[in-house]
């Protein structure tokens, strides 16, 4: 099984560090953003009255859209 290592300068290089540390934490993050605050609305809803209206659907549904986008865009994926 093919082995990657990466070396970072420091302390020139801490924020790429950082980044690259704790990747999986802004990935589980993104996945909770898509999961708490974008799909509800396909599934079981908000249980707040001004959440559960077909304007504020319209607008998670186009937030979630360009979500997915932004993702694509970046070239990651949540699964």
């Amino acid at each position: 099984m093919p082995k990657v290592t990466m070396e970072f300068d420091l302390p020139e290089e801490k924020e790429e560090f950082n980044l690259a540390y704790k990747g999986i934490d802004y990935s589980v993050a993104l996945v909770r953003v898509h999961n708490e605050l974008l799909r509800p609305h396909r599934k079981h809803g908000y249980g707040e009255p001004i959440l559960d209206d077909e304007n504020a659907y319209a607008i998670i549904e186009r937030l979630e859209e360009k979500f997915f986008s932004i993702l694509e865009d970046e070239e990651v994926s949540l699964y």
